[in-house]
Protein backbone atom coordinates (compact mmCIF):
# COMPACT_ATOMS: atom_id res chain seq x y z
CA UNK A 1 0.00 0.00 0.00
CA UNK A 2 3.01 2.30 0.38
CA UNK A 3 3.23 2.74 -3.42
CA UNK A 4 -0.45 3.66 -3.61
CA UNK A 5 -0.22 6.10 -0.69
CA UNK A 6 2.27 8.26 -2.57
CA UNK A 7 0.02 8.71 -5.60
CA UNK A 8 -3.13 10.64 -6.34
CA UNK A 9 -5.88 8.19 -5.46
CA UNK A 10 -9.62 7.91 -5.73
CA UNK A 11 -11.01 5.17 -3.55
CA UNK A 12 -14.29 3.35 -3.09
CA UNK A 13 -15.60 0.32 -1.25
CA UNK A 14 -18.26 -2.17 -2.24
CA UNK A 15 -19.64 -5.69 -1.91
CA UNK A 16 -19.29 -6.72 -5.58
CA UNK A 17 -21.13 -9.93 -4.70
CA UNK A 18 -22.19 -10.77 -8.25
CA UNK A 19 -20.20 -8.53 -10.55
CA UNK A 20 -22.45 -7.02 -13.23
CA UNK A 21 -22.59 -4.32 -15.89
CA UNK A 22 -23.62 -1.69 -13.32
CA UNK A 23 -20.33 -2.25 -11.51
CA UNK A 24 -18.41 -1.92 -14.78
CA UNK A 25 -20.15 1.35 -15.67
CA UNK A 26 -19.60 2.72 -12.18
CA UNK A 27 -15.83 1.98 -12.22
CA UNK A 28 -15.49 3.17 -15.81
CA UNK A 29 -17.26 6.46 -15.04
CA UNK A 30 -15.07 7.15 -12.00
CA UNK A 31 -11.86 6.33 -13.91
CA UNK A 32 -12.90 8.58 -16.82
CA UNK A 33 -13.81 11.39 -14.44
CA UNK A 34 -10.44 11.15 -12.66
CA UNK A 35 -8.01 9.76 -15.28
CA UNK A 36 -4.89 11.04 -13.56
CA UNK A 37 -5.78 9.26 -10.30
CA UNK A 38 -5.15 5.66 -9.31
CA UNK A 39 -8.48 3.89 -8.74
CA UNK A 40 -8.33 1.87 -5.52
CA UNK A 41 -11.19 -0.50 -4.70
CA UNK A 42 -11.82 -1.93 -1.23
CA UNK A 43 -13.90 -5.11 -1.30
CA UNK A 44 -16.05 -5.53 1.79
CA UNK A 45 -15.26 -8.65 3.84
CA UNK A 46 -17.78 -11.50 4.08
CA UNK A 47 -18.84 -10.58 7.63
CA UNK A 48 -19.66 -6.99 6.64
CA UNK A 49 -21.68 -8.09 3.60
CA UNK A 50 -23.63 -10.55 5.77
CA UNK A 51 -24.50 -7.75 8.24
CA UNK A 52 -25.57 -5.37 5.48
CA UNK A 53 -27.30 -7.74 3.06
CA UNK A 54 -28.57 -10.65 5.17
CA UNK A 55 -27.69 -14.14 6.36
CA UNK A 56 -27.63 -15.66 2.86
CA UNK A 57 -25.04 -13.21 1.57
CA UNK A 58 -22.47 -12.95 0.23
CA UNK A 59 -22.94 -15.48 -2.52
CA UNK A 60 -19.20 -15.45 -3.27
CA UNK A 61 -16.37 -15.29 -0.73
CA UNK A 62 -14.41 -12.04 -0.41
CA UNK A 63 -11.25 -13.49 -1.98
CA UNK A 64 -13.25 -14.57 -5.06
CA UNK A 65 -14.91 -11.17 -5.30
CA UNK A 66 -11.49 -9.53 -4.99
CA UNK A 67 -10.09 -11.57 -7.89
CA UNK A 68 -12.90 -10.38 -10.16
CA UNK A 69 -12.46 -6.72 -9.16
CA UNK A 70 -8.69 -6.93 -9.67
CA UNK A 71 -9.26 -8.16 -13.23
CA UNK A 72 -11.17 -5.05 -14.27
CA UNK A 73 -9.02 -2.76 -16.40
CA UNK A 74 -10.24 0.43 -14.73
CA UNK A 75 -9.03 -0.73 -11.29
CA UNK A 76 -5.42 0.05 -10.40
CA UNK A 77 -5.39 -1.65 -7.01
CA UNK A 78 -7.89 -3.68 -4.97
CA UNK A 79 -7.91 -5.32 -1.56
CA UNK A 80 -10.29 -6.85 0.99
CA UNK A 81 -11.02 -4.54 3.91
CA UNK A 82 -10.15 -5.71 7.42
CA UNK A 83 -13.02 -7.43 9.24
CA UNK A 84 -14.49 -4.61 11.36
CA UNK A 85 -17.53 -2.41 11.52
CA UNK A 86 -18.14 -0.45 8.31
CA UNK A 87 -17.19 2.99 9.67
CA UNK A 88 -13.98 1.58 11.14
CA UNK A 89 -13.21 -0.07 7.79
CA UNK A 90 -13.47 3.24 5.96
CA UNK A 91 -11.42 4.91 8.69
CA UNK A 92 -8.68 2.31 8.18
CA UNK A 93 -8.67 3.00 4.44
CA UNK A 94 -8.46 6.74 5.04
CA UNK A 95 -5.62 6.44 7.55
CA UNK A 96 -3.66 3.91 5.50
CA UNK A 97 -4.11 5.24 1.97
CA UNK A 98 -4.95 8.89 2.56
CA UNK A 99 -6.90 9.11 -0.73
CA UNK A 100 -7.58 12.52 -2.20
CA UNK A 101 -11.11 11.40 -3.15
CA UNK A 102 -13.34 8.77 -1.53
CA UNK A 103 -16.66 7.63 -2.98
CA UNK A 104 -19.18 6.52 -0.36
CA UNK A 105 -22.66 5.06 -0.30
CA UNK A 106 -25.48 7.10 1.20
CA UNK A 107 -25.25 5.29 4.57
CA UNK A 108 -21.65 6.38 5.19
CA UNK A 109 -21.59 9.64 3.31
CA UNK A 110 -23.17 11.96 5.90
CA UNK A 111 -20.90 10.66 8.68
CA UNK A 112 -17.64 11.11 6.75
CA UNK A 113 -18.57 14.31 4.87
CA UNK A 114 -18.42 16.19 8.20
CA UNK A 115 -14.77 15.13 8.56
CA UNK A 116 -13.70 16.21 5.06
CA UNK A 117 -11.52 19.19 6.07
CA UNK A 118 -9.98 17.39 9.02
CA UNK A 119 -9.01 14.33 6.94
CA UNK A 120 -8.03 16.24 3.79
CA UNK A 121 -10.10 13.85 1.70
CA UNK A 122 -12.90 14.92 -0.62
CA UNK A 123 -15.97 12.72 -0.11
CA UNK A 124 -18.31 12.13 -3.02
CA UNK A 125 -21.53 10.15 -3.18
CA UNK A 126 -21.31 6.95 -5.23
CA UNK A 127 -23.42 7.06 -8.37
CA UNK A 128 -26.72 5.23 -8.00
CA UNK A 129 -27.05 2.00 -9.95
CA UNK A 130 -29.62 1.91 -12.70
CA UNK A 131 -32.81 0.12 -11.75
CA UNK A 132 -32.32 -3.62 -12.05
CA UNK A 133 -28.54 -3.27 -11.85
CA UNK A 134 -27.68 -4.76 -8.49
CA UNK A 135 -26.48 -8.08 -7.15
CA UNK A 136 -29.61 -8.23 -4.97
CA UNK A 137 -31.93 -7.87 -7.98
CA UNK A 138 -30.00 -10.52 -9.91
CA UNK A 139 -30.07 -12.94 -6.96
CA UNK A 140 -33.81 -12.42 -6.46
CA UNK A 141 -34.47 -13.10 -10.17
CA UNK A 142 -32.54 -16.36 -9.93
CA UNK A 143 -34.38 -17.39 -6.76
CA UNK A 144 -37.77 -16.66 -8.34
CA UNK A 145 -37.02 -18.80 -11.39
CA UNK A 146 -36.87 -22.00 -9.33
Amino acid sequence: MEKIRMKKTVCLAGCFDIFHSGHVEWLKTIKKRFPEYKLVVAVLPDETVKKRKGHDRPIRKDKDRLRVVEAIKYVDYAFVLPKKEQKENIGDVLRELRPQIMFLTRDGYDYWKKKENQLKTKFLLQPEAEEGESSTVIINKIKNQN
